[in-house]
């Protein structure tokens, strides 16, 4: 499944576990990044409009039952959910941009309380919908996640091989969708100003301010800092699961890659002579 699905910029999906338990229902899907992101994929045979509806709602008071969990009732539901029961950070340990284990237990921990999440609705014979699917994204104020709704075309040869063709039909990027407050117990949402919003940025991208941020606080603005100091030369961040340093030249084909930043701090150059580089 994750070698299936378009998500380069979130980076590698680790398989974590399936038919998570969460209270309002179980996950069909569970992935972990190495750094710490959380992917929920539900996936569904749809032939109308009212049962799409219902499948988006359910999905997201998965992330809702989410955001409620500590890392260990998160850890410990996900274990229901392996046929071998293992630790989270096991699953990512070898990964070569994995965190530390404190590190990762801690962008576990803050993606759950946030609810930073991607959600990928995957199904067969999906059509896009987009003011319900609105209606519904809105009615989750607090939640940051970034939801996709995904349709996998697939086709099977003479050989009995599956060709299986995935696209996405719907995706929202992840916005600050209201302000919650508590005063005297009473939690109330409210709008965002339009003045206040700087547009939409990626999950991923919020991700790796704040675990550089976490690292140093004035190291994010050291690297934007860098990158102003760049951007009269041409060359331009590029932020999906790291933040690549790229620049395009009109005789490739594709953006030189001239290194990376990734979010456990590891600075890696492009290998000269490598692919892109």
């Amino acid at each position: 499944m994750p070698n299936v699905l378009t998500t380069d910029s979130f980076g590698d999906l680790i398989a974590a576990a399936r038919e998570v338990p969460t209270g309002h229902g179980h996950i069909d899907n569970l992935y972990l990044t190495p750094s710490g992101d959380i992917v929920l994929v539900e996936t569904k045979l749809w032939r109308n409009g009212q049962m799409r509806r219902e499948v988006v709602a359910q999905a997201l008071d998965y992330v809702a039952a989410l955001t409620l969990m500590e890392f260990e009732a998160f850890e410990t539901a996900v274990a229901r959910g392996q046929q071998a029961q293992r630790r989270l950070y096991d699953l990512v340990r070898d990964h070569p941009e994995a965190l530390d284990e404190a590190e990762f237990i801690d962008a576990v921990s803050l993606n759950l309380r946030r609810g930073r999440m991607l959600v990928i609705v995957l199904g067969d014979g999906i059509r896009t919908e987009t003011e319900a699917l609105s209606d519904l994204l809105q009615s989750h104020a607090g939640a940051h996640f970034t939801f996709a709704l995904v349709e996998l075309a697939t086709w099977r040869n003479l050989a009995g091989d599956i060709l299986a063709v995935p696209s996405t039909l719907a995706k929202t990027v992840m916005i600050e969708r209201g302000i919650v407050r508590v005063e005297d117990g009473a939690a109330t949402v409210h709008p965002i100003p339009a003045a206040a919003q700087r547009g939409p940025q990626s999950i991923s991208s919020a991700d790796f301010w704040d675990m550089m941020a976490k690292r140093d606080p004035s190291l994010p603005a050291a690297i934007r800092s860098f990158l102003s100091v760049l951007e009269p030369l041409g060359v331009y961040a590029d932020l999906k699961a790291s933040l690549n340093l790229k620049l395009d030249l009109a005789d490739q084909d594709k953006p030189i890659n001239f290194g990376y930043i990734m979010k456990n701090g590891m600075n890696r150059p492009a290998i000269a002579g490598g692919p892109n580089s």
